[in-house]
C-alpha cells in the first residue's frame, strides 16, 4: 500500500568530487526468477539480482512549511515555520524548491482581503518584509453579519397556512371604505363612472428627457458620419465586450460529454468511426497534466536513440567483442515496464519502421540465412493492462506484436504524420552527451571510463512529440477513452553516415484522469470547455479546483468561484468560495424549473468590519453646525 512501492530513499548527502551538489538517491531492486535456465521449474524463485539507483538534486525538492495536517503528515522538519497571521491559513506552493517562502497565506472562512490587497499574501513577500511591515500588514478583515445557508425545515416546526381573511383585513387597514377612489384601487375598479386621472409631468423632467433624446440623436448621427463602408452594402457594426460565459460553448460541452458517456466497450463496434473521436480541443491540458506519463515514452525513445546510434556489434576491443543488436524480448520488456510503472497508462508500444529492426543471429545458429542477423519488415510490440471479470479487479499485463495484424501500423495516421515530419529534416533535435563511468571493483575503489567516452547521440525533446485527440480505442485490448502521446526515435543508416527515422514510441493515458478547465480563457486558446464556468463574474473570479474523485476527473465542476477584491463571502459555512459542482447543480435545477438557489450564490460588497468614530468628521460637523447657527 506504500505509494513509493519498493523504492528506498537515502538521506541528503553532498556528492563531493563528482557533481559537487547536495543529492538524494532513490534505489529499487531488480528481481528475476532464478535459476534462469533450470529444467526444474518448481525451484525457480524471485531473487534480487541488481539494484537500480537514481540521484536527484536535493535543492529542487520543495519544503512544506505549513502546519501538520492531512496533506502535510509527520515527520516534517520544516512544519509550522510559515509566518501566516491568525486570520489566515497556509497553502504550499509547489515547484518553489528548497528555500523559504514557498507558501501563501489565504484568508480563513469568515474573513476577506483588504480592499488595497488583491489575492493571497505570498510567503516570499512575508519573509522579505520588515518587522514593522509584518506587524501592520498581511492580515485579513473579519466579515460581519454572516448568513446561514437554508436547510430543510425540521418536522417539529408547524407552519400556519395563510388565510384569505387576513388579506381582507390588511386591505381594510391600508384603504378604508371612506377613502377617495383615487387612493383606493379597489374602489376605482368597482366604480364604473369614475375616470382615471392622468398625472402631470414636471417641466424640469420634460426638459431633461428632451435633452437626453437630442444628445442621443446627435451621437448616432456622428457615428453614422464617421462610418466609412469598405465595400458596397456594408453596414455599421458595433463591437461589444466578450462575455465570460458562452452559451454556445456550454451547449458544445454538453454534446462532448454526452458522446463520451454513451460510448463504451459494449457498443463501440456498432458506432461509426467518427463517433469514436472527440474534438482535438477536448483534450486541452493533456500536455501539462500528463507530462510525466509522456516522458515515460520519451525515456524509451532516448534509450533507443542512444543504442541505435552508438552500438556497433562489429567493434573489437582485444578479446572483448562489441555489444549485440536489440532483441525482441528486450523491447517487449521495456513496453511492459512502461505500463506497469504508472497506473494512468493503459497501453504503450514501440513501433519500428519497415526493415529498420535488425536482430542479432540466434545462439548456435547453423542457418546461413541468419549469419548476419535477421531484418524484420514489421516489429511493433504493444503492452496493455487487462482487468479480467473473474479476478475481482486484479490487473493483468499482456503484450502483443502489431506486426501480426492484417492492417499494418505504418498506415496509421499517427505513424505517417510523425514519419513525414522527421523523414528528411532533423533540424531541432537535441544532442545529448553522456559520460559513463564504471567501477573498477565491486567496492567502488575508483572509477574507470567506459570504452566510448563520452557518448553523444541525437534525440527528440518533449516538444517534438505529439498529443493525439481523445480516442476510444475499440481494439479488444484497451477499450477505453484515451489520449495518446507519440515520440519519434532515430538511428544510423547501414553505412553509419547519417541519421534516419526508425520509428515511434507511444503511451495511451486514460482520459478520465484529465481535468477540465472551464474558467475563462483567451480566444486563441484551443479549449473546448473554456468560458463555461457558472460563476457570477461581477463579484467572483474562477480558479481551477481538482475534483475529489481521482479516478473520474473528466467531469464538469472542476473549479471554484472566489470573491473579487472588494467583495466578501456571505455565508457562515466554513468556506470562502463557491464550489463548481454546486454551481453546476443549481444551474441545472434552474434550467429544469426546480427550486434552486443559483441566484443567491454570489458575493456581496464588503462592508466595514466594525463601527469607528472619526474625530475629524465629528469636528467638521460641529463647526458647520455652529456656522449655520451664526
Amino acid at each position: 500500500n506504500s505509494p513509493s512501492l519498493p523504492v528506498k530513499w537515502t538521506k541528503p548527502y553532498f556528492d563531493c568530487g563528482r557533481s559537487n551538489k547536495w543529492i538524494v538517491t532513490a534505489s529499487a531492486p531488480v528481481v528475476e526468477y532464478m535459476p534462469r535456465y533450470s529444467d526444474f521449474i518448481h525451484l525457480r524463485r524471485p531473487r534480487t539480482v541488481a539494484v537500480s539507483a537514481m540521484d536527484i538534486e536535493f535543492e529542487r525538492i520543495d519544503i512544506n512549511p505549513c502546519p501538520i495536517s492531512d496533506g502535510n503528515p509527520e515527520p516534517n522538519y520544516f512544519a509550522g515555520t510559515a509566518r501566516c497571521k491568525p486570520s489566515t491559513m497556509c497553502e504550499v506552493i509547489h515547484g518553489f524548491g528548497f528555500r523559504r517562502g514557498g507558501y501563501q497565506c489565504v484568508c480563513k472562512p469568515g474573513y476577506y482581503y483588504p480592499w488595497w490587497h488583491d489575492g493571497p499574501f505570498l510567503g516570499l513577500e512575508i519573509e522579505q518584509a520588515t518587522g514593522a511591515e509584518y506587524d501592520v500588514g498581511f492580515e485579513c478583515l473579519q466579515v460581519e453579519e454572516l448568513m446561514v445557508p437554508p436547510n430543510e425545515m425540521p418536522s417539529f416546526v408547524e407552519r400556519k397556512r395563510r388565510s384569505a381573511s387576513l388579506q381582507d383585513r390588511f386591505l381594510d387597514l391600508i384603504s378604508p371604505s371612506d377613502s377617495s377612489p383615487r387612493v383606493s384601487p379597489t374602489e376605482a375598479l368597482s366604480d364604473s363612472e369614475s375616470t382615471r386621472q392622468k398625472r402631470s409631468t414636471p417641466r424640469k423632467v420634460k426638459k431633461l428627457v428632451a435633452k437626453r433624446s437630442a444628445i442621443k440623436s446627435i451621437r448616432e448621427r456622428m457615428q453614422e458620419r464617421r462610418f466609412i463602408p469598405r465595400y458596397q452594402g456594408e453596414k455599421r457594426f458595433m463591437r461589444h465586450k466578450r462575455d465570460l460565459f458562452d452559451q454556445e460553448l456550454y451547449a458544445r460541452m454538453e454534446k462532448i460529454l454526452y458522446r463520451k458517456q454513451n460510448t463504451n466497450k459494449g457498443n463501440c463496434r456498432t458506432k461509426p468511426d467518427y463517433e469514436l473521436f472527440l474534438p482535438g480541443d477536448a483534450g486541452y491540458g493533456a500536455e501539462r497534466q500528463f507530462e510525466g506519463e509522456a516522458r515515460t515514452a520519451l525515456r524509451l525513445s532516448h534509450f533507443l536513440c542512444d543504442f541505435l546510434q552508438n552500438i556497433d556489434e562489429y567493434e573489437e576491443f582485444g578479446s572483448v567483442r562489441g555489444d549485440k543488436r536489440l532483441n525482441e524480448t528486450h523491447i517487449l520488456g521495456e513496453v511492459l515496464a512502461n505500463v506497469m510503472s504508472n497506473f494512468k497508462i493503459l497501453g504503450s508500444g514501440a513501433f519500428f519502421d519497415r526493415y529498420k529492426f535488425r536482430m542479432s543471429p540466434p545462439e548456435n545458429n547453423t542457418d546461413p540465412r541468419f549469419v548476419h542477423g535477421i531484418t524484420r519488415e514489421f516489429f511493433g510490440p504493444f503492452a496493455y493492462t487487462h482487468t479480467a471479470a473473474d479476478t475481482d479487479g486484479t490487473e493483468k499485463f499482456r503484450a502483443v506484436d502489431y506486426a501480426g495484424f492484417k492492417a499494418p501500423y505504418t498506415q496509421q495516421r499517427w505513424f505517417r504524420d510523425m514519419k513525414a515530419r522527421w523523414q528528411t529534416n532533423f533540424e531541432g533535435l537535441e544532442q545529448y552527451t553522456a559520460k559513463p563511468m564504471v567501477r573498477s571493483d565491486p567496492n567502488g575503489t575508483s572509477l574507470v571510463r567506459w570504452e566510448h567516452y563520452p557518448l553523444r547521440y541525437f534525440a527528440p525533446k518533449y516538444e517534438h512529440g505529439e498529443w493525439l485527440r481523445p480516442t476510444f480505442k475499440c481494439d479488444g485490448m484497451v477499450d477505453e477513452w484515451v489520449v495518446t502521446y507519440v515520440a519519434p526515435f532515430f538511428g544510423m543508416n547501414p553505412l553509419k553516415t547519417r541519421l534516419e527515422f526508425h520509428g515511434v514510441v507511444t503511451v495511451d493515458v486514460k482520459l478520465d484522469f484529465l481535468e477540465l478547465r472551464q474558467c475563462p480563457g483567451d480566444y486563441s486558446v484551443a479549449n473546448a470547455f473554456k468560458n463555461t464556468a457558472r460563476c457570477h463574474f461581477k463579484s467572483q473570479y474562477c480558479l481551477p479546483l481538482p475534483l475529489q474523485t481521482p479516478t473520474q476527473r473528466y467531469l464538469r465542476g472542476a473549479y471554484k468561484c472566489e470573491c473579487r477584491q472588494g467583495y466578501e463571502y456571505p455565508f457562515n459555512d466554513l468556506s470562502w468560495f463557491f464550489d463548481g459542482q454546486m454551481m453546476e447543480e443549481e444551474y441545472n435545477k434552474m434550467l429544469r424549473g426546480e427550486p434552486n438557489r443559483y441566484d443567491t450564490l454570489k458575493c456581496r460588497i464588503a462592508g466595514a468590519s466594525s463601527v469607528t468614530i472619526s474625530w475629524l468628521l465629528l469636528s467638521l460637523s460641529f463647526f458647520l453646525y455652529l456656522w449655520n447657527r451664526s
